[in-house]
């Protein structure tokens, strides 16, 4: 147990007291087992309140701002660094005259300062870099367009008399599959020796097709395989989940031509194959091709796309398939490649790892729990949280640069204003968007307006 500080407060203000009437310091310090330095500091001060260690540079009140505002960065999905943190404590402390300990030559506060405020708020806590939002996916994912979203969506169900069938709502989500690693970052230190694992770049890669809908069946994965000169082997489909169906495609992406070829496949693997149904999907240019509505139309089959950029948050598979995928598939080709070291993941050995990792990752929980989550069955707007707008209210700062007007969003009318009826929600609700023009680049976010806002919260209040 440390002898430091064995003294108390009444000690401390009875030897102070003793001192005011007359008492030398020494006399008083040693009467009441208090240190001299310790008494000769405290009557300087004239503080009685027992402290150890050194004086803190930020009060308490401006610490519990400063970490609330760390989280609602990282809400939004901005990395908030130490070099942010300690470069605004000390903008922060020179600006309102606070006497601090910094270094001025490099205009930031010290490892040690940043150490102990970690260490004081355990609510923070250092994590591994994520990928940031991009400035498109901040513009679009805004209230504005997600609810023009959910009025098609369920303009649609209702015309089709879907809102209680959810084995007729499907979801379609095309992701690219590299035969290596897809997080090599990951990587443990004594992984990384591993030769037989190349790189993003050099690795072959394949295309994935990947369908389900609200009550957890999914469609057979359709696998699109870029060589132009392409023959199957048996050995290579023998391991597959059942129905899985390759197709070569010669730019290794999805085509008019493809996405036609695979509304067939989709058509022979659906629930209710005689009904009618609905696919949401991600638009791109080649499945918005007016022979792909023909073709729908063939197969009873209703097509909505998502809003542009905004498929982290609204599509089901995305949230429910993709992340599983990943981890899984990393897992398995470590495992993979210290079970067999020297062979390279190809084609021939593709679907002995790739049929475990569909069949965990696509179940019928995660299914089911993705379409809950975005909202889509049960039909709930509000499902979408309100975390997820806020990159949209930083991006609608008008502070920070001039209004994009032409954003060419294809669901709202961005040359005209919304009127007062069309805006979905009102003037004290968390959005910033009062009609559809209002979208700022976030390219004019700079480290300085970042650290402006750490405390000076314009956006928040």
């Amino acid at each position: 147990m440390t002898k430091r500080a064995a003294w108390s407060e009444e000690e401390l203000r009875a030897a102070l007291d003793e001192i005011k009437e007359g008492s030398s310091i020494r006399t008083a310090a040693i009467r009441h087992n208090v240190p001299r330095s310790t008494v000769r500091n405290h009557l300087k001060t004239g503080v009685t309140k027992k402290r150890m260690g050194r004086t803190r540079v930020l009060q308490m009140y401006h610490e519990e701002q400063l970490v609330s505002r760390i989280v609602r960065f990282a809400q939004t999905g901005m990395s908030i660094t130490n070099n942010v943190i300690t470069r605004s404590v000390f903008t922060f402390c020179k600006e309102n005259y606070i006497d601090n300990p910094f270094n001025k030559d490099v205009a930031k506060a010290g490892r040690k300062w940043l150490r102990d405020f970690l260490d004081r708020n355990p609510g923070i806590v250092p994590r591994k870099a994520v990928p940031s939002v991009s400035a498109e996916s901040a513009k679009k994912l805004n209230r504005v367009i997600v609810h023009d979203y959910f009025e098609r969506l369920n303009a649609a169900m209702t015309k089709l008399d879907v809102h209680d069938k959810p084995e007729c709502v499907y979801n379609l989500d095309v992701m690219d599959c590299r035969l290596t690693l897809h997080c090599p970052a990951n990587i443990p230190p004594k992984v990384r020796k591993l030769a037989n694992l190349p790189s993003s770049g050099q690795a072959e890669h394949l295309v994935l097709i990947n369908c389900g809908n609200a009550c957890g069946q999914s469609i057979p994965p359709y696998v699109l395989v870029k060589h132009r000169r392409y023959r199957p082997k048996d050995e290579w489909t023998t391991n597959l989940p059942a129905g899985t169906k390759f197709c070569v495609a010669p730019d290794g992406r999805m085509t008019t031509e493809v996405f036609a070829r695979w509304l067939q496949h989709f058509s022979n693997h659906r629930a209710n194959q005689q009904g009618p149904a609905l696919l949401i999907f991600d638009s791109t240019f080649c499945q918005l091709d007016a022979c792909i509505m023909t073709e729908a139309a063939k197969h009873n089959l209703t097509l909505i796309s998502l809003p542009i950029n905004c498929t982290r948050d609204l599509q089901p598979l995305r949230q429910g398939f993709f992340n599983s995928f990943e981890s899984l598939w990393d897992a398995n080709i470590l495992k993979f490649a210290e079970e067999n070291p020297g062979v390279k993941v190809t084609l021939a050995n593709f679907s002995s790892i790739f049929k475990h990792v569909w069949q965990e990752s696509m179940t019928i929980s995660n299914l089911t729990d993705a379409f809950e989550d975005t909202g889509i069955f049960p039909f709930d707007e509000s499902a979408i949280p309100d975390e997820a707008y806020i990159p949209a209210h930083l991006t609608a700062d008008t502070d920070l640069g001039p209004p994009i007007v032409d954003c060419r969003i294809p669901f709202v009318d961005c040359n005209s204003p919304l009127e007062d009826d069309d805006v979905p929600f009102s003037d004290d609700c968390s959005g910033s968007f009062v009609n559809s023009t209002d979208y700022y680049d976030t390219s004019c976010f700079s480290l300085d307006r970042l650290l402006e806002l750490i405390y000076n919260d314009h956006t928040y209040s």
